[in-house]
C-alpha cells in the first residue's frame, strides 16, 4: 500500500506539471506532446548509437558555458563552425558523451584481450557518429559563403575532432588503470588504443570522407 500510494503520488505529481491554470487546470496537451517526442528523441538517440534509426532529426541546443566562450571567440573559419555544430547539437554531442562513459565502465568490469577489443568496438562507434559533422553546413557555407577544398575541409574535421576522439581515448586508457591484472595486458590495453584511435581518425575516417566527397 505504501509503495502503491508513492506511486499514485508521483504520478499526480508528474500530470500537475502539465497543467494549465489560465485554462483552468487542464492538461497542456501540447507541452506533453513536446516532452514525448523529446524523450523518444533521447530514446531513439541511444539506440542509433548501435544501429542506423531512419528518421533521426537533428536539434539545436545551447549551452550556457559554451555561450560563454563562444563570446570570446571569432567565428570566421571552418573549424570554428563545425566546433559550434558539435556543441550544440545533440547527435554529436551526446554521442561522444555516452560513448565515453559507456566506453569507460566497460574498460572498468572487464579485462583481458575482451577488453582491448570492446573498447576498440566502441572507439570504431564514436568515428562513426561523429562522421557526419564534416558534412554540416557543407552545401551552404562551405561551398558559397566560406569555400574551402575537399581537403581542407578533411582536415577541418580531423582538427574539430581530435581533441574530444583524444580524450575519450584517455578516459578508456585510464578505465585500464582502475583494473589492471597485469601491467602486461595494460600496455597491451595502451598500446592498442593508441594505435587504433591514431587510425580511425586520421586514417579512417579520412578515407570515408575522400570517398563520399567523390559522390558529391
Amino acid at each position: 500500500m505504501l509503495i502503491k500510494m508513492a506511486l499514485t503520488q508521483k504520478i499526480a505529481a508528474h500530470a500537475a506539471k502539465w497543467t494549465d491554470r489560465a485554462a483552468g487546470n487542464l492538461l497542456n496537451w501540447r507541452q506533453i506532446e513536446q516532452k514525448e517526442a523529446e524523450r523518444r528523441g533521447r530514446v531513439d538517440g541511444f539506440f542509433n548509437l548501435f544501429i542506423d534509426i531512419p528518421g533521426q532529426q537533428q536539434q539545436v541546443r545551447q549551452h550556457k558555458w559554451f555561450e560563454t566562450w563562444l563570446r570570446q571567440v571569432r567565428v570566421l573559419q571552418a573549424g570554428d563552425l563545425l566546433t559550434i555544430a558539435f556543441l550544440r547539437t545533440p547527435a554529436f554531442f551526446d554521442a561522444w558523451l555516452r560513448l565515453t562513459i559507456f566506453g569507460f565502465g566497460v574498460g572498468v568490469f572487464t579485462s583481458g584481450w575482451l577488453r582491448v577489443a570492446l573498447l576498440v568496438l566502441f572507439l570504431y562507434m564514436l568515428i562513426l557518429q561523429l562522421l557526419p559533422l564534416a558534412h554540416k553546413h557543407e552545401q551552404i557555407v562551405f561551398d558559397h559563403l566560406l569555400p574551402i577544398t575537399d581537403r581542407e575541409r578533411r582536415v577541418r574535421f580531423t582538427r574539430t575532432v581530435r581533441p574530444w576522439f583524444g580524450l575519450t581515448t584517455l578516459i578508456y586508457m585510464a578505465s585500464g588503470l582502475v583494473n589492471v591484472a597485469s601491467w602486461q595486458e595494460l600496455a597491451i590495453l595502451l598500446v592498442t588504443l593508441a594505435v587504433a584511435g591514431h587510425s580511425l581518425l586520421f586514417f579512417y575516417s579520412d578515407f570515408i570522407l575522400k570517398n563520399n566527397q567523390k559522390k558529391r
